[in-house]
């Protein structure tokens, strides 16, 4: 991607210059497409699940409420050894992001990225994000699992 200059300063491409490149075809680019895909079909997959037994999204939870939800592991925090023991992680359920946050532990067994849960505890926000703290969970799979 050629990056414009002006006054000796170097310049992000405009939207046409950005129209105009071919697609990414890298193998990198098709790898993450690949992923991004696959999770994006689960995701999609957990939210109808979830629809079909009257669970709630994510993107319909309010603050302060008690809120059942289903949604794979997108990613995990690891804290630093001179943090208090928690466990934090990200579960997207194709409608958005909650952050859940066991505190007290610092390791839950198949508690990784990739591994589906179905969580029920309060809801609340911390700043703009959604966050749910020592929710009860069950977990449903985990990544290598045979479906």
């Amino acid at each position: 991607m050629a990056l414009s200059h002006e006054n000796g300063r170097r310049m992000l491409p405009t939207g046409e210059e950005v129209a105009a490149q071919p697609p990414r075809t890298g193998f990198l680019a098709r790898l993450r497409e690949r992923f991004d895909s696959a999770a994006e079909a689960d995701a999609e997959r957990a939210l109808h699940e979830a629809q079909l037994a009257g669970l709630d999204t994510v993107a319909s939870v309010k603050n302060r409420r008690k809120v059942r939800l289903v949604g794979f592991i997108s990613s995990v925090v690891i804290p630093p050894a001179a943090a208090e023991a928690s466990v934090e992680v990200d579960v997207y359920d194709g409608t958005g992001t909650i952050t859940v946050i066991w505190i007290g532990r610092r390791h839950i067994e198949g508690i990784e990225p990739g591994s589906k849960l179905r969580l029920e505890g309060f809801a609340a926000r911390r700043e703009r994000k959604r966050v749910m703290y020592n929710p009860r969970y069950t977990l449903l799979s985990v990544p290598g699992d045979e479906d």
